[in-house]
């Protein structure tokens, strides 16, 4: 048993160290000899994540479901890599399962609510932020982003007072968010300028007007800084919450 417990804890050291492709190698190891080691298993899973493969990652997931399927954390994973497949409904499943699992978790309605505003279901998304909020209130992210949602459905005036309300959570002051909207608008005329120079032409861009330079950054993002954003604000939490539970 040493054995094994050594090659998971070699896995997560080179996991957290951001070196998937030997924590993978770490945990598959590991699998060869117990091939039901639900750590591993889940954080191979992750470690594909971490390195955009999402096939496979599913693949690990639904290993992980079928031995163990009350995990919300597994359910939430496999949800993303859904998401990043473009297979919307399967992925909101998984996240209705993640919510059904964790009720009172507000991380797991902001979650749902970030996929069904990039999907256009903002009524659900309004709900789910809106519960999130009511069970963490101080969370200055589901501030800012019910914030670009309200702005989107026309609450301006709702907007701001969220905008108002994570800069507070933050500790960001007026001058930081002119300094930050006037950094992004400088990057969104730099990717124009880019654009025109390479006769490359741009997708009716619109030149931000919002003084919330959240928004304005969102703008300016490539895709590949989006998802950046996306797995930023769906974090895992595999080596926190089980660690202790499949060693």
């Amino acid at each position: 048993m040493a054995e094994e417990n050594r090659l998971f804890e070699e896995g997560m050291t080179h996991y957290r160290a951001k070196n998937y492709e030997a924590a993978i190698q770490s945990f598959t190891k590991n699998l060869r000899k117990i091939p039901d080691h639900l750590g591993s298993i889940c954080q191979r899973g992750g470690s594909w994540m971490q390195l955009r493969e999402y096939e496979k990652a599913i693949q690990d997931f639904d290993t992980a479901i079928g031995l163990d399927d009350e995990i919300a954390a597994v359910y939430a994973e496999r949800a993303v890599a859904r998401y990043q497949l473009k297979q919307y409904k399967e992925a909101i499943q998984d996240f209705d399962k993640a919510v059904e699992l964790e009720p009172d978790n507000a991380y797991r309605y902001s979650s749902r609510a970030y996929i069904l505003a990039s999907i256009g279901d903002k009524i659900s998304a309004l709900h789910d932020y809106r519960k999130a909020l009511e069970i963490n209130p101080n969370d200055p992210i589901v501030q800012n982003n019910l914030g670009l949602l309200e702005e989107t459905m026309g609450y301006s005036k709702k907007a701001q007072e969220r905008y108002a309300k994570a800069d507070e959570l933050l500790g960001i002051t007026q001058e930081d968010r002119q300094a930050r909207l006037d950094d992004a608008i400088e990057k969104y005329e730099q990717i124009e300028a880019s654009r025109k120079a390479n006769r490359v032409k741009p997708q009716e861009p619109t030149k931000p007007q919002t003084k919330d330079y959240f928004k304005v950054v969102k703008e300016v993002f490539t895709s590949k800084e989006t998802f950046g954003d996306f797995m930023s604000f769906v974090k895992g939490r595999f080596a926190q919450k089980k660690a202790g539970k499949e060693s």
